[in-house]
């Protein structure tokens, strides 16, 4: 497994719950709408991703093939998610390669769309929290770095962005003043993790050669940065997910692995 793989494990492990519940809890409620558009989205290209495999193999070239147990371990994994519809029939569709460059490039559009629009959800969401609830540290500041970065949002869109998060987090305060305090802080501190896995995701983008990281490595951390998230709001009702999807995705993977001519050690 990759190290970003392995990170999302250590990461989303402690989250588990003792006991499954029977519902999402509200902490996790106040957080997952603006999620759902996003694991669409990323149920769709992965959907297509083996399509590009098993349909036209010419066109996704070595590449895919040599990450091809990576990638349908992932896919696998998608599939075992509950608290969302993953169902996915885009591939079915398919026709021709055109059908599919043209569906692929319309997906990846979606999914950052819906990504940046979580993104900002999840900042006035959390800052909503902690003006409420208060908290020793708020959303870190060097955000106002990568995060344009990542976005590739010039310095008066960025203004705008801060402006509709700032706005929004106001009308959400006011939406949970009457809120319990322990219900805030609950709701706070699940909202740290996602925020941390943010920070993750965007923590490239600090770096003084940030210019130089190829468009594909930012559609990479989103999605494993979309993966963890989902399987955060799972854990919430299903405590083993991530033990058991990392079983499976190993089991997959070592199953799908080159053997090696008799001799090799």
């Amino acid at each position: 497994m990759t190290w970003r793989i392995r990170w999302l494990i250590a990461l989303l492990l402690p989250m588990a719950q003792a006991t499954a519940s029977e519902g999402m809890p509200e902490k996790a409620e106040y957080f997952i709408g603006g999620f759902e558009p996003v694991f669409a989205e990323t149920r769709t290209l992965f959907e297509l991703v083996r399509a590009c495999r098993e349909q036209f193999a010419s066109t996704c070239g070595q590449s895919l093939d040599r990450d091809a147990p990576k990638l349908a371990s992932l896919a696998r994994a998608v599939t075992m998610f509950t608290v969302f519809d993953t169902k996915g029939a885009a591939a079915s569709k398919l026709q021709t390669e055109d059908d599919l460059v043209q569906r692929m490039s319309a997906t990846l559009e979606g999914f950052n769309r819906e990504l940046l629009i979580f993104d900002k959800d999840l900042l006035q969401r959390y800052r909503a929290l902690i003006s409420v609830c208060p908290y020793k540290t708020a959303t870190p500041s060097h955000l106002d770095v990568t995060f344009p970065r990542y976005w590739q949002l010039s310095e008066q869109a960025y203004a705008e962005t801060r402006q509709q998060i700032d706005t929004a987090a106001r009308d959400s305060a006011r939406a949970i003043r009457d809120w319990p305090i322990d219900r805030c802080r609950s709701a706070r501190n699940f909202g740290a993790v996602i925020l941390y896995s943010l920070e993750i995701r965007l923590e490239p983008y600090d770096q003084k050669n940030w210019e130089k990281i190829p468009r594909s490595r930012r559609l990479e951390a989103g999605l494993a940065h979309a993966f963890a998230i989902a399987a955060t709001f799972e854990e919430q009702i299903h405590p083993d997910f991530m033990k058991d999807a990392e079983a499976m995705m190993l089991e997959m993977e070592r199953k799908n692995l080159p053997r090696k001519p008799d001799g090799d050690e």
